[in-house]
């Protein structure tokens, strides 16, 4: 008997950025994500972090040279529209912002719409969201 298949085609075909995508939890995302098919577009804040994030993936799957981008983006900056395109399937964002945060009581559709996330995905259930952050309560000493 082989085994089940049930989760690795979703990504096959599919095009996913990974804002965070330097050593860490994104540059995991982007080696699955490559590994099961996917095109990705790797995305930090600072080119040479995304250029050696890019050689290392390079590396280790050559075959995937052409579904490997990579696009500078400070998610802080004034002019963070003009780098984010809705041409997304899948949003992997790792890096170490503070996201914003709320009670469950003041949750609604406005509060959670002004992240802005939802609108850079391509609509339906093959789409996803993932967000990750650290502690947002204070830095580990």
């Amino acid at each position: 008997m082989t085994d089940s298949k049930k989760y690795s085609h979703k990504l096959a075909r599919a095009r996913a950025i990974i804002i965070g995508a330097s050593p860490g939890t994104g540059y995991c995302v982007a080696e699955a994500s490559l590994e099961f098919g996917a095109s990705v577009i790797i995305s930090s804040s600072q080119q040479c972090r995304i250029d050696s994030s890019t050689d290392q993936l390079l590396m280790t799957y050559p075959s995937a040279k052409g579904r490997i981008a990579d696009h500078a983006c400070d998610l802080s900056s004034s002019s963070v529209e003009a780098h984010v395109e809705r041409l997304f399937d899948h949003i992997v964002h790792t890096a170490g912002d503070h996201l914003a945060t709320l009670t469950l009581g003041d949750a609604n559709l406005e509060s959670i719409s002004k992240a802005n996330a939802p609108k850079y995905l391509n609509p339906g259930p093959a789409s996803s969201i993932i967000l990750t952050t650290r502690c947002v309560s204070g830095e580990p000493e």
